[in-house]
């Protein structure tokens, strides 16, 4: 049973590894025993996957054709040690180009559908489907296809990033594998008919220009970078004037002000390390070289956020490991499910995370901008700014503002949410 939430409108067919090599009767995967036979089911499979492809393409949906190919020496290949020992032994295995490699003739995309080459078993992992989806507003991804090739990674990892799925269990082969049982809580599971029958009820909806939702995102005003007692000033890696610092602080709390007024999101970030390093995600050059360093380490003064900056009840914290915010957090689901697509970036390095953060949130399709005088250190504002204007856009805290308190934006229902149980509290300066 399809949940009524769920809207065509929004979805997107993923069509994953229909290729004829997957198909073929005696194929290499099955003669291994990491495919059983499907020759009892392939009928009925062509049938049905014609009749959702048809059904979405009726629809106006976009479609992905989800393939795996390789180089011909399959040094490209990331399959699991298994499937990858299969595709070793046989030389032309889903090399790229050839026939085997090629989607089933009867499924062969159009011009204005999408091709997405993997390398490995997710449709998601080292692809740009994710970016994809959401430059289309998906929000429910319809899956079908390979279940032991692809399917099951997909949908556990489309769940990970916010995705909602509806998986055609007769329209994946092997139809109806007992596997997909498991994926209860990833996953709608669905027949042909039943999808077939929710596509024909929905109804189109009128185009609505997608409003602003912004959210702040304090990056790394830790006191171990800007406490005058913190690491990074004692050392001089960061020389701030006290003037200096007072105006990043004030600018940012300025801006903390502004957004708690109008019930929008912040998220402070914080740099965390582990005392032996063994956990950390940073370059080599900024990890195991200072193991044991009492610096940013969990738990200590130094990597807690500045007093003038504490945040609220209401606020948003996210650890990194790393140098960018995005990487190997959580933040991207966050913001997702804030439905956030602007972000307002302060703090620092302005060369280090802010400049990994913004570059980042950028390629992942959101709208950064960066606060100039909300950042540190001051002295390398000149050399990293116009690095980054090509990709983000670069304001004043003044500016910011006064684009704020004159834009009209959407706060988004969790953010309303923040704001009611807030609403009133304005930190004095």
């Amino acid at each position: 049973m399809l949940d009524r939430e769920l809207n065509a409108g929004r979805a997107a067919l993923l069509l994953l590894d229909v290729q004829k090599a997957f198909l073929n009767k005696d194929n290499p995967f099955i003669r291994s025993g990491l495919i059983p036979s499907i020759s009892s089911t392939l009928a009925e499979f062509r049938s049905n996957i014609a009749s959702v492809l048809n059904a979405i393409r009726q629809a106006g949906r976009p479609i992905f054709f989800i393939n795996t190919t390789f180089r011909a020496d399959h040094a490209d290949c990331y399959f699991s040690p298994e499937w990858k020992k299969c595709v070793l032994d046989n030389a032309e295995l889903l090399v790229e180009g050839t026939v085997d490699a090629a989607v089933m003739d009867e499924l062969a995309p159009r011009e204005n559908e999408f091709v997405i080459n993997k390398k490995g078993h997710s449709a998601f992992q080292f692809t740009h489907l994710d970016r994809a989806l959401a430059d289309l507003h998906v929000d429910t991804c319809v899956v079908a296809g390979n279940v032991l090739s692809s399917v099951e990674e997909t949908l556990r990892q489309g769940a990970a990033l916010g995705y909602e799925n509806i998986l055609v269990s007769d329209a994946s082969f092997p139809v109806r594998f007992p596997l997909l049982k498991t994926l209860g809580s990833r996953t709608f599971d669905v027949s042909t008919p039943e999808l077939l029958e929710w596509i024909k009820q929905e109804r189109p909806q009128a185009a609505r220009k997608q409003q602003i939702r912004p959210c702040l995102l304090v990056i790394d005003i830790q006191n171990d970078f800007i406490h005058p007692e913190g690491v990074q000033t004692n050392r001089g890696v960061h020389k701030f004037t006290e003037a200096e610092r007072q105006e990043i602080i004030g600018n940012n709390l300025r801006l903390l002000n502004l957004m708690r007024q109008k019930g929008f999101p912040i998220v402070y970030v914080k740099s965390l390390r582990g005392k032996d390093r063994l956990i950390d995600t940073a370059s080599a050059k900024m990890g195991l070289r200072k193991k044991g360093m009492e610096y940013r380490t969990d738990g200590t003064w130094g990597a807690e956020i500045v007093a003038e900056l504490t945040p609220q009840p209401s606020d948003y914290i996210v650890g990194k490991r790393g140098h960018s915010a995005f990487g190997t957090t959580h933040l991207h689901r966050m913001l997702r499910n804030l439905g956030v697509n602007l972000v307002i970036v302060t703090g620092g390095s302005v060369v280090g995370c802010v400049a990994d953060s913004t570059r980042e949130g950028a390629g992942l399709g959101y709208r950064m901008a960066l606060v100039a005088d909300a950042t540190y250190p001051p002295d390398k504002r000149e050399l990293a700014l116009p690095a980054l204007a090509s990709r983000i856009e670069i304001r004043t805290t003044d500016e910011m503002i006064a684009w704020l308190d004159q834009g009209v934006f959407e706060a988004g229902e969790q953010a309303a949410m923040a704001a009611v149980q807030t609403s009133g509290l304005v930190l004095s300066q």
